[in-house]
C-alpha cells in the first residue's frame, strides 16, 4: 500500500498532466488516462466500467472528474484527503455494489455521511469513497414512538420533522453534524441527563457488511452482538448503516436558559456545577452545557483612526433546557434546579429566566443562530477531549481556567458537557459506550483562520492534557465522538473494558478487516500470538 504522501503525489501529479477533466457517465467511455489510472492501482477498468453503470447516472467522481475536489473535501477544511474513486449513494443497494466492488477489486473503503470527524477520519486517500449523504428520509410512526432514520440525515432536518409531531430524540446542538455517526459513537445531547445517550435510543441498525450482504441487528432478535457493538463502537468498523430506527419521547415544550459569569467567577460555578449537578443531581429536566470562551463585544469606532474595533472578552457561558412544564409545580421546579448556579457569583441572564417556554427545535434554532460576525470565511478546527471521572477541586477547575485564558486564539474554547442522570444509570458493559460514572466530558476547539498558527493550537491543546501540572486531571478517557490521531492508547481510552468484546464482534463480522482506518478496531491476536509465555 501507498503511503499517505505517494498517494497525494500521485493524484496530484495526474491532475496536473491530464487535461481536460472529463466527468464520468454512464454513456462515456472512460478516457484512456483514466483507464491508465485506475489500472495503476490495481482497478480493472472493464469492471469498473460495468461498476458504474450499475449506478443512477452522475453517481460516480474520479480524480478527472470537475467536482472531485469538492467531493473530497470533509466539513473541516483543515484536512485534505484524496480518494481513489467517490460514489454518491441512493439506496442501500449502491452501498451494497460498492461494496462489493470494491472488495472483489482490493480497493480500501471509507464510508461518508455528515463528514465531521474531528480528526479528518471521514475522507481516507487511496479508498473508495461511499458518501451515503443522499440517503434521506425520515418516517415518524407517533403511536410505536419510534423513527426511522437514513444514513444521510441531519439533525436540522430530524429536529424540524419532530417538531411537527412535538416529539424528541437525543440530538446533538450542532444541526448540520449526522444522525447516524452522532449515534453510533454515544452521541451527546441537551436531554441526555434525562434520557440517556443517543445510543442508548437506538432500536435497530441497517447495516452493510464486508461480504456485501445486508443485516437488520437488533437487542432481542438476530444480531444482538452487532447491535450492542453498534451502540457506542463507532462507524467504519463493522460495516456501512444506512438506517437506524430511534426511541421517541414526548417533549412538547422548555424553558430556554442561559447565563454568563465573568472568567474570574467561572472555576467556582464549575466546581459548584460538578458538586451538584452531575453525578449526584435528581432533577434530570435541567440538560445544560458551559463554555470557557471570548465573548465578542459591541462593535466600536476609534474616533482617531475611524477603524473598527472589536474586542473579546473571556467568559464562562451556560446553555441549555430545562425540559418541565409551565405549571406552577413545573416552573419552581426549573428554578430549584437552576438555583446553585445562580448563587455563585454575578450571573447574566441571556435571554431573561422563565419569561415563555419554546418549542425543542425554537431552541435549537437559537442555539444555532448567530455567531462571530467578525469571525473569518474559512476557519480551521483541532480538536481534544478528557473525561473528569474524581471530584476536581476548585484549585483544579482554576488551572483550567488560566489555560483557557493563555489560548492562542481568541476563536478557542473549552466546553463542559455534564454526565449523570440516565447516562451514568446505564451498566458501562451493557452497551459498547463505557463512558457511564463521569462527572464531565470536557473538550478543547483550537480555532484559526491562518495555518501558520497550527503548531500553537497543537501545543496549546497538547498542554491541556498532556503537561504534567494538567494530566492528573483527567481519567485517560476519550469520547469517541471526539477523535483525535494524538491520543495515546486510544482503544483503551475510546472504549475500556468493552474493547475485547468488539474485537470479537470485529472477526465475527469482518474477518478480512475490510473497514479499517487509522482508529479501528483491530482485529484480535491469534491465539498462539497472543499468548504469555510459559
Amino acid at each position: 500500500m501507498a503511503s499517505v504522501a505517494t498517494a497525494r503525489s500521485g493524484l496530484r501529479q495526474h491532475l496536473r498532466h491530464v487535461a481536460p477533466r472529463a466527468t464520468l457517465t454512464r454513456t462515456h467511455d472512460a478516457p484512456d488516462f483514466l483507464a491508465a489510472f485506475l489500472t495503476s492501482h490495481g482497478v480493472d477498468a472493464a469492471a469498473f466500467h460495468a461498476f458504474v453503470a450499475s449506478l443512477p447516472e452522475g453517481s460516480v467522481v474520479t480524480p478527472f472528474s470537475p467536482g472531485y475536489d469538492a467531493s473530497r473535501q470533509e466539513a473541516n477544511p483543515l484536512f485534505h484527503k484524496y480518494p481513489l474513486i467517490v460514489v454518491y449513494c441512493q439506496t442501500t443497494l449502491d452501498v451494497m455494489r460498492c461494496v462489493t466492488f470494491a472488495t472483489g477489486q482490493r480497493i480500501g473503503l471509507c464510508p461518508r455521511a455528515g463528514g465531521h470527524s474531528t480528526a479528518g477520519f471521514s475522507v481516507l486517500d487511496l479508498r473508495l469513497l461511499i458518501d451515503v449523504s443522499k440517503i434521506g428520509g425520515v418516517l415518524i410512526d407517533p403511536q410505536q414512538m419510534v423513527v426511522s432514520v437514513g444514513a444521510g440525515v441531519r439533525f436540522a432536518r430530524l429536529v424540524d420533522e419532530l417538531d411537527a409531531f412535538g416529539l424528541h430524540t437525543v440530538t446533538g446542538e450542532c444541526y448540520q453534524v449526522g444522525v447516524v455517526g452522532y449515534t453510533l459513537g454515544g452521541g451527546y445531547g441537551y436531554t441526555s441527563p434525562q434520557f440517556g445517550m443517543g445510543c442508548d435510543q437506538l432500536l435497530e441498525v441497517t447495516m452493510v457488511l464486508a461480504d456485501g450482504s445486508l443485516v437488520i441487528a437488533s437487542p432481542d432478535g438476530n444480531h444482538a452482538d452487532l447491535f450492542w457493538a453498534c451502540q457506542g463502537g463507532t462507524g467504519n468498523n463493522f460495516g456501512i448503516v444506512t438506517a437506524l430506527k430511534l426511541k421517541l419521547y414526548k417533549l412538547p415544550l422548555v424553558w430556554l436558559i442561559g447565563l454568563e459569569w465573568p472568567i474570574d467567577e467561572a472555576a467556582e460555578v464549575m466546581t459548584v456545577w460538578q458538586n451538584e449537578r452531575t453525578k449526584s443531581t435528581t432533577d434530570t429536566k435541567l440538560g445544560v452545557q458551559g463554555g470557557l470562551l471570548f465573548n465578542t463585544e459591541p462593535q466600536r469606532h476609534d474616533p482617531r483612526t475611524g477603524e473598527i474595533i472589536v474586542a473579546s472578552k473571556p467568559a464562562l457561558v451556560i446553555r441549555g433546557i430545562y425540559a418541565g412544564p409551565s405549571t406552577p409545580e413545573g416552573l419552581a421546579a426549573a428554578k430549584e434546579s437552576l438555583a446553585p448556579f445562580l448563587k455563585v457569583g454575578h450571573p447574566r441572564p441571556d435571554p431573561p429566566l422563565w419569561q415563555q417556554q419554546v418549542t425543542y427545535k425554537q431552541a435549537m434554532d437559537m442555539t444555532n443562530a448567530g455567531g462571530d460576525a467578525a469571525a473569518p470565511t474559512t476557519i480551521f478546527q483541532l480538536r481534544r477531549s478528557g473525561y473528569v471521572n474524581r471530584a476536581l477541586t476548585k484549585a483544579d477547575y482554576q488551572k483550567i481556567v488560566d489555560h483557557f485564558k493563555a489560548a492562542p486564539s481568541t476563536y478557542n474554547m473549552i466546553v463542559l458537557e455534564p454526565y449523570g442522570g440516565a447516562i451514568n444509570a446505564v451498566d458501562p458493559a451493557a452497551t459498547a459506550f463505557v463512558h457511564r460514572g463521569a462527572y464531565f466530558d470536557i473538550f478543547a476547539d483550537g480555532l484559526f483562520a491562518d495555518p501558520s498558527q497550527q503548531a500553537a493550537e497543537l501545543r496549546w491543546l497538547s498542554d491541556l492534557y498532556e503537561s504534567s501540572d494538567m494530566k492528573s486531571l483527567w481519567s485517560g478517557r476519550y469520547y469517541q465522538n471526539y477523535t483525535n490521531a494524538d491520543y495515546p492508547d486510544y482503544e483503551r481510552g475510546y472504549w475500556g473494558d468493552n474493547y475485547p468484546r468488539l474485537q470479537a464482534i470485529k472477526a465475527k463480522y469482518d474477518p478480512r478487516n475490510v473497514f479499517h482506518f487509522e482508529q479501528s478496531i483491530r482485529l484480535p491476536l491469534p491465539r498462539a500470538e497472543n499468548a504469555s509465555p510459559s
